[in-house]
């Protein structure tokens, strides 16, 4: 049973491709002193160009934003989010302790995804501590009760509405071959190939664009392959390049575009270089 001093908070994120639209459900459980259960829902618009993991953030940040703005919240000794969300679970943590002190990087050293949106929910769970709250948050399976069935459909619900907000700058193209991404399976040798742009998404912390790609040149032992890499400046989605990349793991970077070609099949195939070459 939730103690009258926890209030207890429900979020989930959802995500619909076609359109790709984002939704958030926050629900509210807490008591009253009289020991009445209260229970609160949040209706919320949905978000254009979002990702699932995005939505879980943006579902935990509108339910600290609430809970700031709650009227029994001075007599809470504990804030406590459940969320279905292993991402959120797992790493709340470490952006709260770890991230801000070295950069915003990951062990890797590239850039940490979803940044904005990390610092935005620390910022409200570093308040809530300042009220004297304790603060966790725990992960729970979706859908086993009312509750998180409720903030399911909620979040469902949002992202059938009409969009308001656009969380980063960002383009997708769908998908052309059965591969799934798989980060850091094309090691960075210094090799040059042809990719073809899935996605690309600018981190303005950073001043970098990470890149969703595919490796198509056909004699590469990449190809087939999609991962994540990071450059300067913004490459179209749907279009493929021939480019030589770093050779140092800890920084995936494209050292140079040597050519651009407007129509990138997703496939691979021989690409004008012949085979991976490196420099």
């Amino acid at each position: 049973m939730i103690e009258l001093t926890t209030l207890t908070i429900y979020t989930d994120g959802s995500c619909l491709p076609h359109p790709r639209r984002g939704g958030i459900g926050v629900r509210f459980v807490y008591y009253d002193p009289a020991g009445e259960e209260h229970i609160e829902d949040f209706p919320y618009f949905g978000f254009k160009g979002a990702t699932n993991n995005e939505m879980e953030l943006e579902a935990c940040i509108k339910g600290l934003e609430q809970a700031l703005k709650l009227h029994d919240l001075d007599r809470m000794t504990e804030v406590l989010i459940f969320t279905d969300s292993r991402y959120v679970k797992d790493h709340w943590r470490t952006a709260m302790y770890t991230w801000p002190g070295n950069g915003w990087k990951t062990r890797e050293g590239d850039p940490v995804a979803n940044r904005k949106l990390w610092k935005k929910l620390i910022h409200h769970i570093v308040q809530v501590r300042r009220l004297r709250k304790n603060f966790d948050i725990k992960w729970e399976k979706g859908k086993t009760h009312v509750h998180n069935k409720a903030v399911d459909q909620h979040a469902k619900k949002s992202a059938q509405t009409v969009g308001i907000d656009l969380i980063s700058i960002k383009e997708i193209r769908r998908k052309r071959s059965p591969s799934t991404v798989d980060p850091g399976s094309v090691k960075m040798r210094g090799q040059r190939f042809t990719i073809h742009i899935r996605e690309c998404q600018y981190e303005s912390f950073h001043k970098l664009f990470k890149l969703k790609f595919e490796v198509i040149t056909k004699k590469s032992v990449d190809c087939g392959k999609v991962d994540f890499i990071f450059y300067e400046h913004l490459l179209k989605t749907g279009h493929a390049y021939m480019v030589t990349v770093s050779d140092d793991e800890t920084n995936r970077r494209i050292i140079k575009v040597h050519r651009e070609y407007k129509k990138g099949n997703g496939n691979c195939q021989q690409s004008d270089e012949g085979k991976e070459s490196a420099q």
